[in-house]
């Protein structure tokens, strides 16, 4: 799936669903619906000093959390990234995948 995904995002094929935060990309498929979460750094979950208000970070949250819901396939920039969304969000293991 992440193959074929990757193909037709570079074809255009596939939709970016616009995100308002850099750690997260979201990316969902015309033909099958499938949706891909491609997630980066998630440091403001562990980090008391992310800068942000407690409304930003609520909805950053939020909109991750739901992303993560929906989405078929989450691609994790890196092994801490991976383990804090199975931590977090309760995502199961075998739909995150290492980018």
């Amino acid at each position: 799936i992440l193959g074929y995904i990757e193909a037709n995002v570079k074809n255009g094929n596939c939709e970016n669903l616009f995100s308002n935060f850099a750690s997260m990309k979201k990316y969902k498929d015309k033909k099958s619906g499938k949706r891909v979460v491609e997630v980066g750094d998630l440091s403001f979950i562990s980090d008391r000093n992310h800068g942000y208000g407690w409304l930003r970070l609520h909805l950053k949250h939020h909109r991750l959390r739901r992303a993560l819901k929906r989405a078929d396939k989450v691609i994790a920039a890196d092994q801490q990234s991976a383990k804090d969304v199975v931590k977090y969000y309760f995502v199961p293991k075998d739909k995150i995948v290492l980018k």
